[in-house]
């Protein structure tokens, strides 16, 4: 058998590839470039995705906002400032605006269905998780708060009103509250009056502790009614006014103007969608209109003779599939200028 002999020697070179274990060192995966890549575009396509969806002009419901049905207007600086107030999902807040311009003057955090119930040059009075406080008009900024609130003599430390168990009456310039239980007290000694622009609670005068007694009379009656806040609009109402707090009747709509200096008419109509419009005419002429209205939470007319109308609307989300609920404040000027601002 003949012995197999070795290549001859050549002074060629073949590559040869070195593993890295054949170095002694740990195993390494190759990258896979097109993975990579692959991963990188599904992420960026996800974040596009999201932020269409989520992001400031997306479709999707981001929360639901819904104005409190209530509204104090006080005065500031010769302009009339509108006080209100808005839930939403896990936080509420307290807002105030010029009328006037639109603009908002300050917002601050509110605890649980907070309600403006009036307003002075000074001061905002507001209640706020059962509790009575009162506010910097200035800057929104606690003065005072709860039993905080000196001349109230709360029983318990605290006040546990129940939904009617305050008033604010512009005539006498005081809001009235019932300091035993929370309830429409019926016993004048039980029920104190903090000023618009005070700091302090007093005991009713005989003039406060029958107008009083006019309001717990309505309660009682089966029909309560906010005196600081005017009739709501309703289909086809014309006017706002403010009620006072001995009128037993008080009307719920006003034939005529909707602000004493601008002329200008609001009516509130049924549209194909289920929703309404909400008009404002000057004459024949519309000046101003608001779509997709699911109601008119709240709306008044301003010392200077201007209005404020708070306006929940629906407005379309996820390409139609749903809605999501808006607050819409609307502010008419003494002048008759219109101002839309979304709460």
């Amino acid at each position: 058998m003949t012995e197999p002999t070795a290549p001859e020697p050549t002074d060629e070179w073949y590559p040869r590839s070195v593993r890295a274990e054949d170095l002694g060192l740990p195993h390494e995966p190759r990258v896979n470039l097109r993975g990579v890549l692959l991963t990188l575009g599904v992420l960026v396509s996800v974040g596009l995705v999201v932020f269409v969806l989520l992001g400031p002009t997306g479709v999707l419901p981001r929360g639901d906002v819904w104005p409190r049905p209530a509204v104090a207007v006080g005065t500031l600086d010769g302009h009339d400032v509108a006080v209100l107030a808005y839930d939403l999902p896990g936080t509420d807040a307290v807002v105030a605006y010029d009328t006037v311009t639109g603009e908002r003057l300050w917002k601050r955090p509110a605890e649980w269905q907070a309600r403006p119930l009036a307003a002075g040059t000074e001061h905002a009075i507001v209640r706020d998780d059962q509790q009575l406080r009162i506010l910097d008009l200035r800057d929104g900024s606690t003065v005072a708060e709860g039993a905080d609130v000196a001349g109230l003599d709360l029983p318990h430390g605290e006040l546990n009103w129940w939904e009617d168990g305050d008033a604010a009456d512009p005539q006498e310039g005081v809001v009235y509250v019932s300091t035993h239980d929370g309830f429409p007290e019926t016993r004048p000694d039980l029920v104190r009056a903090v000023p618009f622009d005070g700091t302090a609670a007093a005991p009713l005068t005989p003039g406060q502790a029958e107008r009083w007694g006019c309001y717990v009379e309505s309660v009682d009656a089966g029909a309560p009614a906010d005196v600081s806040d005017p009739a709501v609009l309703v289909d086809d109402a014309t006017g706002v006014v403010v009620p006072d707090v001995c009128a037993l009747e008080w009307p719920r709509s006003a034939d005529g103007e909707l602000a004493p200096a601008t002329g200008l008419v609001a009516t509130v109509t049924p549209a194909d969608t289920g929703l309404s419009h909400l008009v404002l005419r000057d004459g024949d002429t519309e000046v101003y209109r608001l779509d997709q209205v699911d109601h008119v939470a709240v709306a008044r007319t301003t010392p200077s003779g201007g209005a404020v109308i708070v306006v929940q609307v629906r407005e379309p989300a996820l390409f139609g599939l749903t809605s999501r609920a808006l607050g819409v404040l609307v502010l008419v000027s003494p002048e008759g200028v219109v101002t839309q601002t979304q709460l």
